[in-house]
């Protein structure tokens, strides 16, 4: 599932300014205004996207910190359910791991991997060749499911009711 979302904030204001903006009555400042305010927007989130796991573990980091000296500075009573929380939050700090240039790289030398074994199998005996195409199959149905649930809001789907929330269709299956 592969994250085209630098392109696609990039032709979303290339779309704005190429397209609308001349389109737009002269005679309409504002509305001109507007629209580039929104493609300057497209243009400042692309260019953030690739730091939004850092900034969010950045925030993370240093409200956990803060947090530990709070309540070691509080009375024990008082910081009882701040305790809950950073122990839930030191938990998800852990689980965080790399960051997302390194996932892509090991994500994309796996499907690489995959793709590879996959055309090998030709050579297996017929057991092991099915077995290894059913788990393909099956998995990426999981990566499907998660795809078409990120692309909902772009209303395309003949069947959006059958499609899955998308905080259930990304849940990694370990976690489920």
């Amino acid at each position: 599932m592969a994250n085209h979302a630098d392109n696609d904030f990039r032709a979303a204001a290339k779309a704005l300014m190429d397209v609308v903006a001349p389109a737009i009555d002269p005679s309409n400042p504002l509305a001109r205004q507007q629209l580039k305010l929104v493609a300057d927007w497209l243009d400042f989130y692309r260019s953030r996207l690739p730091h939004a796991m850092d900034r969010e573990r950045l925030e993370l980091s240093v409200q956990l910190e803060m947090a530990r000296a709070v309540a070691e500075a509080a009375p024990a009573a008082a910081a009882v359910s701040l305790r809950a929380a950073i122990d839930d939050a030191a938990a998800v700090q852990e689980r965080l791991g790399p960051r997302p240039p390194r996932v892509r790289e090991v994500t994309a030398r796996l499907e690489d991997e995959i793709s590879a074994l996959v055309r090998r199998s030709v050579d297996f005996d017929a057991a092991a060749r099915q077995r290894v195409e059913r788990i393909v199959v099956d998995d990426t149905r999981h990566l499907l499911d998660a795809q078409r649930s990120w692309f909902l809001p772009q209303s395309i789907e003949p069947e959006p009711d059958a499609i899955l929330p998308l905080d259930v269709a990304l849940r990694i299956r370990a976690a489920d």
